[in-house]
This record gives structure tokens, sequence and C-alpha cells, in this order.
């Protein structure tokens, strides 16, 4: 919209009530237009390395870059089925929770840890 008024030229910054351009304005707008909105709560584990903490987190969302999304994404990738067991497309339920593989080494860690 133009908003024609006599006096001198001006730039207005629309994402601010004084007018005046941040970066933070900027940020918070892109933010709020493009990510998704979360209803779940991120809490990060203060023992953790950091970027253990961020792979968690986007495992949780479901962001992380498999041969199905790397696919869909227009991203040339040789084979979308799983390396392991070749039996369905790699996704991130089957490679953490559904492939053979994961499953002995989910096994492995209940034994170890005696659950």
């Amino acid at each position: 919209m133009v908003n024609v008024q006599p006096g001198d030229d001006a730039w207005r910054w629309e994402l601010t009530a004084d007018g005046a351009f941040s970066v933070k304005s900027t940020r918070c707008h892109t933010d709020s237009s493009c990510l998704p909105a979360l209803h779940v709560q991120v809490r990060w584990i203060k023992f953790l390395p950091r970027k253990v903490n961020v792979f968690l987190w986007r495992l949780l969302l479901n962001r992380l870059p498999t041969r199905w999304d790397l696919g869909g994404r227009g991203v040339l990738v040789d084979d979308i089925m799983c390396p392991v067991c070749a039996a369905v497309p790699e996704q991130v339920h089957h490679l953490f929770f559904g492939c053979t593989l994961a499953m002995e080494l989910w096994d492995k860690l209940r034994r170890w840890c005696q659950l």
C-alpha cells in the first residue's frame, strides 16, 4: 500500500512500532512466517554436548536429511532405500526404530543398561 502525504520522503519500517529498521524485527518476522509453530517446549539437556541436543531436536521434529527427504527435495541420491536392510525407504522412524540394525543396537543398549 502506498501512502502519499505532503512533506519530505522518508523510509518507514512497518515491522516495528517506531518505524526504524532492526535486525531483530526482521529475524522475528522471518521466524514467524517461515518456521513451523511448535507446541512442544524445547528443553536442552545441559550435560549433553550442544550438537547432541540439536540432533535430538531435529530428530523430534523429523528434520533429519534422510535419503527419502533429500529425494523429495530434488537432491539426487543413488537410492532412497535403507542402505542397511534395503527393505523400505530410509526415513527417520525406520532409521532409528524400524531397521534391523537399529533394533539390534537398541537391544544391546537395553541389555547394557540392564533394562
